[in-house]
């Protein structure tokens, strides 16, 4: 079992900045880009690529006794139980949902409309352990179809569940997203393993149901 990303199949410029009409699934492939890289975040990209490309290498070179899945996440949201303190709260890809919710920003600009529930990735991770699922294939993980997430709803949906706390303050709920349009199709991970991927909504619910938990206050 391996971790991929989505970035290990689409092209960083297409990623990133370009918004194209391509829609990316799990049989989508691009060769390993050779650097210099512009950004730190382009050299992970294509180290992920790299990987992906050698493993496939591998499996029909060596012909193992053993299968290969390569998980591809997008950007994760949700709770974290790691996190204990409420000021960490937007760590990682979590702020590019819930920054704004904070009052603040990511500070990535538009960010890629690609989330996954972190529940639903560690259930990927568990499902995929079973026989039922054929070996040495790639699955995507993205939620919201190919219209994907729209990072700024974000505010929309803290204001409708959870109204007292954004009167009383504790959600500030005015920053700012934006949201970088990438179509993705990952409706056969869903297919094959049986489950719907979680909504942007309860992807948000559940880092402010956290967030209200660790402050101490109410979720109503």
């Amino acid at each position: 079992m391996i971790t991929s990303s989505e970035v290990a199949i689409i092209p960083w410029e297409e990623f990133i900045a370009k918004e194209v009409d391509t829609v990316f699934d799990d049989k989508y492939e691009i060769p390993f880009p050779a650097g210099p890289y512009s950004h730190i975040f382009e050299a992970y990209s294509a180290g992920k690529v790299r990987a992906l490309v050698f493993t496939k290498e591998f499996v029909k070179e060596k012909k193992p006794e053993w299968d290969v899945i390569n998980i591809l996440p997008s950007f994760v949201v949700g709770d974290n139980e790691m996190i204990t303190d409420p000021k960490l709260i937007s760590d990682g890809t979590v702020s590019a949902a819930f920054a704004q919710v904070l009052g603040g920003d990511s500070g990535w600009g538009a960010v890629p409309s690609t989330s996954i529930h972190v529940a639903d990735v560690a259930r990927l991770h568990v499902e995929a352990l079973k026989p039922k699922i054929e070996g040495n294939q790639s699955f995507l993980a993205v939620s919201e179809g190919e219209r994907g997430t729209r990072w700024e709803e974000a505010i929309e949906i803290v204001n409708r569940n959870f109204p007292e706390a954004v009167k009383n303050g504790i959600f500030p709920n005015n920053g700012t997203a934006a949201t970088k349009r990438t179509k993705i199709d990952s409706s056969r991970t869903e297919k094959v393993f049986g489950f719907k991927f979680q909504s942007y909504e309860e992807q948000v619910k559940s880092v402010a149901k956290q967030y209200l938990s660790l402050v101490g206050a109410p979720e109503a």
